[in-house]
């Protein structure tokens, strides 16, 4: 019978890892759900209502695309981010970063 991924030695260490990071990106929010992007502002708002909405959704997309890249970082081998610490790449992922930048891919 497989173990579930809390019956792993390191999945709470890991856990809470993450968790610390996203809160630390300020994006912790973001993946619990409990902030949203921002609101539109209205048809008839100035364009000063609209350019802080351009700018709060900048920075909203950012958090939380550094988000998912935490969260799948966090999926393969290692349990933390490269930018956290470094991380090697296995040969499979070394062989096809040179393959695509051979290829004009990458």
């Amino acid at each position: 019978m497989a173990k579930s991924p809390a019956q792993t030695s390191n999945y709470h260490k890991s856990s809470i890892l993450i968790e610390t990071i996203l809160k630390a990106e300020q994006a912790w929010g973001i993946v619990t759900g409990e902030e949203q992007p921002p609101n539109p502002p209205a048809a008839t708002a100035g364009p000063v209502a609209q350019d802080q909405y351009e700018e709060k959704l900048s920075r909203y997309l950012t958090r939380h695309a550094k988000a998912a890249t935490i969260i799948l970082q966090s999926s393969h081998s290692c349990a933390l981010p490269p930018f956290f610490f470094r991380c090697p790449l296995n040969n499979r992922q070394k062989g096809f970063r040179k393959a695509a930048a051979a290829n004009g891919r990458l």
